[in-house]
């Protein structure tokens, strides 16, 4: 460019400092004749034959559809000024700086237009987009290049080809539909407030929509501040307390049929946003009162917050609450069959549920209780509690002749602190293991209302239990530490599977799944018994993701099944381990156990359509055997990696698929053969029904040990303690 500028000046005779220069002609109204244009420097500066292009007004019209501004054969010119200049791009994808010195940031200009410095006559000239056709049909030769301060001027054509006419009479046509086409769009009403954006048809009324609304919310921004009523900025979204403004909420997709609606609530945190998108895309599922997505009541976006005030008698009945753990409202007015139940709070941490006045409570309703769904179960604790578990558990195995410390470790529940009588059970079992096994890991853990690894300690001795155990008046589960477990690359990992659980549609009886699809969590830390730091024994995600080497190994500490196969077979190709064949159907039958011994507690006032998605945490040791370790009520949605992101969303659209889309299957997303999905569209298998309840699924469990009425716990749970280690390569 430098060199190009240099000839110039020699070949023209730009030596004098009084001689005008080209750059600073080009922009002045009167040019001497000699003196080569603009347009005779672009295709030196730019190394393209580019002709600029007259147009006839520089106000700029509406851009319709699929538009774009064009220049001569094909290629585009670039305004985005920067440190780089503005660039010039082919068809082809390939893109060159014009490399202008003028198209650095340009300093405030005092004097008058008239009295140019250099820098002001090399302002780049400023092209003005214009409808135009695609690169594959003729271009376009009717736009026009202003000068720096806005004087029109058509430049004469380039070298390479001759001068053609303008059609002015084409250009004033399209002018002039453009102009009448948007004063006949201005001319109509806004559209509603709660109308999607996305479903208006023009592209101009998307973007004066889409203006409309954005003034809007800045106006109402300013107005809170202003009024400093609250401490920081929040935007306050509030609709009318009426059952009318529901109607003014998203039209429902056009397969739904006409009338037919269902109202969702879901509570916010645990990325609730996957659950609105499942709902919101399927037929007849709007949000209701107290979900963010609702006009009712004011919502708080940036504090996560929904707030539904005032009088709330006559607001629509909800149909569904998706909640982070169960609302016992909503499942007692599911079993009562109460009406006028309204979500009043909606946050993270609250959610509060009021039921409207009646003003003559004993008259029947005059409209029946709608059909309602909640993805909880009554008495869940009694798999997702820790106590509860290790109750239910024992239970069922001991009823059945089969020790129960074969599917979990063997567990203690201490409620009393060492004046309990599991406690000193405990004690026996922890002075006969250490002396007999030389294992004395412990894990004690809170019995019930926590998780993310909350209140988890590893422990070695008899005064560190102790004083655990007597810390605060609650329940405590002390349970042995697996203390060879198999590890990937010399790390701790555990393995996240999900179960749902369902009442059939038709009969209401239980039904259990398993999920096909699974991952590991793995630990930062290499394994070791002579540390008891939590990110060494701990795979919880909650502590995990706190460490310095959080994501080094794995994505976000994950892996797919398929990846953890790939390991076993480059790390243990002797022993030929399946995770298909030997480690799935273990988890499998594992959790199948643990449906079978809850049935029959889980819903005991038989709250008709109820489900649970729950998440069942296993562990493998050192001999390839799963053990259960927890179950949780409300498992982490989070994708955190790429696996999790496509595994999360399609397992929760697949258990709506098996619970919401058989209650309403008018609501549900039909396949490509028009028909409702089911089970055999998804990767749910089943494993449990009611006829099933006396089976153990777990054969490689061991018979109790023959003896009295009293189990000795001293003989119990010894498979977890001393398995056959493999002998593949890094087993260790």
């Amino acid at each position: 460019q430098v060199e190009a500028f240099s000839r110039l000046r020699r070949r023209d005779g730009w030596g004098n400092e009084g001689q005008d220069n080209p750059f600073m002609t080009c922009a002045k109204p009167g040019r001497p004749d000699k003196a080569p244009s603009m347009s005779m420097l672009l295709p030196i500066i730019t190394g393209r034959n580019v002709e600029p292009l007259p147009r006839p007004t520089p106000i700029r019209p509406p851009l319709p559809r699929g538009s774009s501004g064009q220049l001569g054969q094909g290629y585009s010119l670039g305004l985005s000024t920067g440190s780089h200049g503005s660039r010039m791009s082919s068809p082809g994808g390939q893109s060159r700086s014009s490399g202008c010195a003028a198209t650095a940031p340009l300093p405030p200009r005092e004097s008058s237009p008239n009295l140019q410095e250099p820098w002001q006559a090399c302002r780049p000239a400023q092209v003005q987009e214009w409808p135009m056709r695609s690169f594959h049909s003729t271009p376009r030769r009717d736009l026009q290049v202003t000068s720096g301060w806005g004087e029109s001027k058509t430049p004469p054509p380039l070298f390479s080809a001759p001068p053609e006419s303008t059609n002015v009479e084409v250009m004033d046509r399209m002018t002039s539909e453009a102009s009448d086409e948007r004063a006949k769009i201005e001319l109509q009403p806004p559209p509603p407030a709660t109308t999607r954006i996305d479903q208006l048809q023009h592209p101009l009324v998307q973007r004066d929509s889409s203006l409309q609304q954005r003034g809007k919310s800045s106006s109402l921004r300013n107005s809170i501040k202003a009024t400093k009523k609250k401490s920081r900025a929040s935007l306050v979204l509030q609709g009318p307390k009426s059952p009318e403004s529901l109607s003014e909420t998203k039209k429902s997709a056009s397969d739904a049929p006409k009338g037919v609606r269902y109202l969702y609530v879901a509570q916010y945190g645990n990325y609730s946003s996957h659950i609105r998108n499942l709902l919101i895309a399927r037929p007849c599922w709007s949000p209701g009162p107290g979900d963010p997505g609702n006009s009712i009541g004011k919502t708080w976006l940036q504090e996560r917050r929904v707030k539904v005030g005032g009088d709330i008698s006559g607001l629509p009945e909800i149909n569904l609450l998706w909640s982070k753990y169960l609302s016992k409202a909503f499942l007692d007015a599911m079993a009562e069959g109460q009406t006028g139940v309204v979500v009043t709070h909606n946050e993270e941490s609250k959610l509060s549920l009021k039921q409207a006045e009646d003003s003559n409570p004993q008259e029947a309703p005059a409209n029946p209780p709608p059909v309602r769904i909640h993805n909880h179960f009554e008495a869940n604790h009694v798999l997702t509690a820790k106590a509860g578990l290790r109750e239910t558990m024992f239970s069922f195995y001991t009823s059945l002749k089969r020790d129960p410390f074969g599917a979990i470790p063997l567990t203690f529940v201490i409620r009393q602190g060492s004046e309990d009588e599991e406690f000193k059970k405990w004690l026996a079992v922890y002075n006969g293991m250490t002396e007999s096994k030389g294992q004395n890991m412990w894990i004690v853990k809170p019995g019930s209302n926590s998780n993310c690894g909350c209140g988890i300690e590893v422990c070695d001795s008899v005064e560190e239990v102790q004083n655990i155990v007597e810390s605060k008046n609650r329940s405590w589960i002390v349970q042995k530490y697996m203390e060879m477990p198999l590890l990937i690359h010399k790390r701790k990992f555990d393995i996240r599977s999900y179960c749902l659980l369902m009442q059939d549609a038709k009969d209401g009886s239980l039904q259990g799944y398993f999920y096909k699809e699974a991952y590991l969590r793995t630990t930062s830390t290499e394994y070791s018994l002579k540390t008891k730091d939590r990110f060494v024994h701990l795979n919880n995600d909650a502590v995990q993701k706190h460490g310095e080497d959080y994501g080094k190994f794995e994505s976000a500490n994950k892996m797919s099944l398929n990846e953890f196969q790939k390991y076993l077979d480059e790390h243990h190709p002797k022993e030929g381990l399946s995770v298909q064949e030997k480690l799935v159907p273990q988890m499998r039958a594992l959790m199948a156990d643990a449906l079978k011994a809850s049935a029959h507690k889980i819903n005991p006032r038989n709250i008709q359509h109820c489900f649970e998605v729950f998440g069942f945490d296993f562990m493998v040791d050192a001999s390839f055997r799963v053990w259960l370790i927890e179950v949780n009520t409300n498992p982490c949605w989070e994708p955190c990696n790429t696996y999790l992101g496509y595994l999360i969303p399609k397992m929760l659209d697949e258990a709506f698929v098996l619970t919401l889309d058989q209650i309403h299957p008018e609501g549900a997303i039909k396949g490509k053969d028009g028909k409702i999905r089911g089970p055999k569209d998804t990767s749910w298998e089943h494993i449990f029904s009611p006829s099933e309840a006396n089976q153990v699924s777990c054969q490689w469990v061991a018979a109790l040990p023959e003896g009295g009425l009293e189990l000795d716990f001293s003989q119990l749970g010894q498979d977890i303690l001393c398995p056959p280690p493999l002998k593949g390569k890094h087993s260790k």
